[in-house]
């Protein structure tokens, strides 16, 4: 029996630069945008698509942490 892995589906290089960030553990809005240097913009809709892929959550106070 194979182990189940859970390869990626493909992601914008903007979605993989954040997804990158939250898999390291959990960040704020704000970390996000100083890490990977997308405009607010550019990262709201980067994590919006991350999360309809359930590849993270949301975490009150705007934070995310990999789902």
């Amino acid at each position: 029996k194979k182990e189940e892995k859970k390869d990626l589906p493909p992601l914008s290089e903007e979605q993989r630069q954040v997804f990158t960030q939250i898999a390291m553990g959990e960040k704020s809005f704000d970390q996000l945008a100083a890490e990977t240097g997308l405009d607010t913009p550019t990262l709201s809709g980067a994590l919006t698509m991350l999360q309809i892929m359930g590849l993270i959550k949301s975490m009150p106070g705007k934070t995310y942490i990999r789902a």
